[in-house]
């Protein structure tokens, strides 16, 4: 298979040459005006699911996983970190049993699993910052589950978002450092001292910052800016154009700086389904026309997003004036790094395109986000950006594309 493209990071023009599972070869060619781009596979750290399955689910199964996956892939994620949302113990046991079965029964998934995320049930307790997670169960920390979970696992709890706000936060957060596991702060109504000793303690991420918060917060003593201005914590951020407002974005891109920033889907279960309600776990959820997803009670209240990581990367070059050569790593080698994987899927931290390597790489033409006729105060008129596949390739053979 041969496919003509320009490289995402430098513009130039290749021939790739792609023979079994590897790439052969990649030669530069004369320049071609009408060529899509070639970029790496993305890497998003939260989805908790998609086509009307939801990871955290007491009764979801491995094909319903496995098709999952494929959605995910045919949206041009090559790696990503499945998503439990707070749920009981039970359900955490069945998930995290459930994927393990997943990677045994289809192998080819093993490599795109990237760990799991638990996203609780160690949040506050609090409308606002609990969002849309059910209350009963969201508890203190419980090292024996986590431990239980890292070893029924085999080690692939590699993130645990939690609210620093319990007896006994740094503590814990050393207890998931040892067992390998990165620490997140998120879903909290922590104060400052608390995200501070947080952070001390081994915490590195914020996830998915400015969200799962109160409406209103206080300008002194509050959890957002903590996160915002701590330089040790990375910021994830949902740049679907729904969870934060263009100018919020921009905040959050030139506080933390591209250097500190990962991008997240936070896709959730009912991702992929038209539009209308949904039960989902112990939530009936509403997808509405726009794509946006909320409670069905309250459609002001987001419950996880629908469009892919590709809508947040043209969401975020709009915002904040990025090329794509300045974007991508936000979606690719930042969350690689925040994890120690290697920097592209292929294994190679230095090319995705690198020869005798597993040919792993989208082809597409980008369509721009535009900001309305108010620029980046214009949050009513943002039209969102898409990519245009033309081409995903894993392991040198193409994949349906969603």
């Amino acid at each position: 298979m041969e496919y003509f493209a320009k490289r995402y990071d430098t513009g130039q023009p290749v021939r790739i040459t792609v023979r079994g599972t590897k790439v052969q070869s990649v030669t530069p060619i004369p320049s071609g005006e009408d060529l899509p781009t070639a970029a790496p596979g993305l890497f998003d750290i939260q989805i908790n699911g998609g086509l009307g399955y939801d990871f955290s689910s007491e009764t979801i199964t491995v094909d319903q996983a496995a098709e999952v996956f494929r959605q995910v892939i045919g949206c041009g994620v090559f790696r990503f970190c499945p998503t439990f949302i707070t749920n009981s113990a039970e359900a955490y046991r069945h998930g995290v049993l459930t994927l393990m079965e997943l990677v045994e029964t289809y192998p080819e998934f093993r490599p795109v699993m990237a760990g799991i995320h638990l996203e609780g049930p160690f949040i506050a307790n609090e409308t606002g910052p609990r969002g849309s997670h059910p209350p009963k169960y969201c508890v203190p920390y419980n090292a024996e589950l986590i431990e239980e979970l890292q070893r029924i696992s085999c080690g692939q709890i590699r993130i645990v978002t939690l609210s620093p706000t319990y007896d006994g936060a740094a503590e814990f957060i050393g207890r998931l450092n040892a067992l390998g596991i990165l620490v997140a702060t998120g879903h909290t109504n922590a104060s400052p001292n608390q995200i501070s000793e947080a952070a001390a303690a081994g915490a590195r991420l914020a996830t998915h910052l400015g969200n799962a918060t109160h409406h209103l917060i206080p300008k002194w003593g509050d959890y957002f800016f903590s996160q915002l201005t701590d330089d040790r914590l990375t910021a994830s951020m949902i740049a679907d154009g729904f969870h934060l407002s263009p100018m919020m974005m921009r905040t959050i891109i030139r506080t933390k700086g591209l250097d500190r920033l990962v991008l997240i889907s936070d896709q959730a279960d009912v991702a992929g389904l038209p539009p209308g309600k949904y039960k989902s776990g112990p939530c009936a959820l509403e997808v509405l026309e726009s794509g946006k997803i909320a409670l069905a009670a309250d459609t002001h209240l987001l419950a996880g997003a629908s469009y892919p990581l590709t809508r947040g990367l043209c969401n975020v070059m709009a915002v904040a004036g990025l090329s794509l050569a300045e974007a991508y790593p936000l979606a690719t080698t930042h969350p690689a790094a925040l994890l120690g994987e290697p920097a592209f899927s292929n294994g190679d931290d230095a090319d995705f395109l690198a020869v005798g390597k597993p040919a792993d790489f989208i082809v597409f033409r980008h369509e721009p986000s535009r900001l309305g006729p108010m620029g980046i105060s214009d949050s009513e008129n943002l039209t969102v950006g898409r990519f245009h596949f033309e081409a995903i390739v894993r392991r040198g053979a193409e994949e349906k594309i969603f």
